[in-house]
């Protein structure tokens, strides 16, 4: 499970940024991107979670998305 949105790391320095769950690597991540999206399109960072946090609908809740644990470090 994965879930991708735009971040702000810093004022004006917005990033988009996959969030991990389960076995999705890195690796199966950008073979996903690849097919399915233009290279601009791709997140610039990928963070491994234990959970996606939900809301009572089932709806992510970006807003209780951890932080960025490295902003400059990409695993990719």
């Amino acid at each position: 499970e994965a879930a991708v949105c735009e971040v702000e790391v810093k004022p004006g320095l917005r990033l988009i940024v996959a969030y991990l769950r389960g076995n999705v690597t890195a690796e199966r991540m950008n073979a996903h991107c690849a097919t399915h999206l233009a290279r601009y399109k791709w997140p610039r960072h990928m963070q491994l979670v234990a959970e996606l946090p939900r809301g009572a609908t089932g709806k992510l809740l970006r807003r209780a998305l951890p932080a960025l644990y490295d902003p400059d470090r990409s695993l990719k």
